[in-house]
């Protein structure tokens, strides 16, 4: 009987040290080499050390991108790429590229102003810093990617979190917000266990979730295809190319949905954020960057979108965009940030071919993601930074 024991403690000590082993093996030399198809299934903090847009395993004077899942890098690019390689597919990698300089994006699809500027880059930093490198460094600059699209939305229901928890007379009170933030970022998970703070045992629970996955493959709601046009109904249709084509008839608008009220008050939660970056990031050079709404990237020349005038959407769209650009400019002028607006060049890209879908709608594909980037690397933040052999992207 004990001989039995003894055999079963030094097979679970074998196995033990095993996956100690592998687990060193991976963080330290494997890690930047994961193929994408495993990434989902890595805890999110390492993630961050996964990514293909920088040159070794640690980023190193890196630029990060923060925000949701356009600074995630979601849409058909990575729908395309192939799986088994850790190969580009969004504007992280392009400015990589533009640039030579590393890139990392803390971006995660569904995050508010809060969630995507705060909660994620620092409780990634923090756990990576923590628990698996302590030479992780802290950002040399950051871009904020604000998506008028659903960043405002977004921000009107932490509000409503906010109230809930803290009460409506504490709105206007900067110090109820830090403690707020302090909270989120501290409730934010990202290793691989959620009841202890430490990376052992993230290879166990990586294999579980490729199992689960193998047998169940979730789906991605976000994902629809283009829907055959109903004769019946007027539908979406801009100008691509010098022609008229058919767009799918709900994208995404700059939060035409949201009263004056409402937008002041998902505005002065952004500004919060930013506040609280530059307190926190005290070394980093930031830049907002403002992406806009699908629909508004758009020359529309008729629509069905939403419950609005079709004929007079179009100077609807313009208006709204221009406020909304206009308040997200201010607001960074005033933190004394600089403000890139990529309308302009995504709007000429869209001019000539569509740069969304044309299964993922909500995001850019390939040409998207080029004219995002381009237009960043060419404000004047970036453009004295380009690489020779990328000069000419600015001409």
């Amino acid at each position: 009987m004990k001989e039995k024991l003894l055999n079963y403690l030094l097979s679970f000590i074998s196995i033990a040290l095993t996956l100690v082993f592998l687990e060193f093996f991976f963080n330290h030399y494997l890690i930047h080499k994961t193929p994408l198809k495993f990434h989902f299934a890595l805890p999110e903090a390492l993630q961050v050390l996964a990514q293909s847009s920088k040159d070794k395993r640690l980023p190193n004077d890196y630029i990060a991108l923060v925000g949701d899942s356009y600074a995630q890098g979601k849409g058909d690019w990575l729908l395309q790429t192939n799986p088994n390689q850790n190969s580009a597919f969004h504007s992280a990698h392009l400015i990589h590229q533009y640039l030579g300089q590393d890139v990392v994006s803390f971006g995660n699809s569904g995050s508010s102003n809060i969630e995507g500027l705060i909660q994620e880059p620092i409780a990634k930093l923090g756990f990576i810093e923590r628990n698996i490198d302590t030479d992780i460094q802290n950002p040399k600059q950051i871009l904020v990617y604000f998506y008028a699209g659903n960043d405002l939305t977004d921000n009107l229901e932490e509000l409503t979190s906010f109230v809930s928890e803290y009460g409506q007379d504490k709105r206007h009170n900067q110090a109820a917000w830090h403690a707020y933030f302090k909270q989120k970022i501290k409730t934010k998970k990202v290793g691989a266990m959620h009841f202890y703070d430490a990376n052992h045992g993230w290879l166990i629970h990586t294999l579980r979730k490729l199992i689960a996955h193998s047998f169940n493959k979730p789906q991605d709601s976000e994902i629809d295809r283009l829907a055959e046009p109903d004769n019946n109904k007027l539908v979406t249709s801009a100008w691509i190319a010098g022609k008229k084509q058919r767009l799918p008839n709900s994208l995404q608008t700059p939060a035409m949905a949201l009263n004056q009220e409402q937008t002041q008050a998902a505005l002065d939660i952004f500004k919060r954020c930013l506040i609280y970056m530059q307190q926190y990031f005290k070394q980093a050079n930031i830049s907002v960057v403002y992406i806009p709404a699908v629909l508004e990237s758009y020359s529309i020349s008729s629509s069905a979108n939403i419950a609005l005038n079709s004929q007079s959407l179009p100077a609807q769209v313009t208006q709204r965009s221009d406020q909304i650009a206009a308040a997200i400019k201010a607001i960074s002028i005033q933190q004394s940030l600089n403000f890139i607006d990529t309308r302009p060049a995504i709007q000429q890209a869209a001019k000539q071919q569509i740069i969304h879908g044309p299964r993922d709608w909500k995001h850019f594909n390939q040409a998207g993601y080029k004219a995002l980037s381009q237009a960043i690397v060419c404000s004047e933040p970036f453009k004295v930074s380009l690489l020779e052999e990328y000069k000419n992207l600015c001409m």
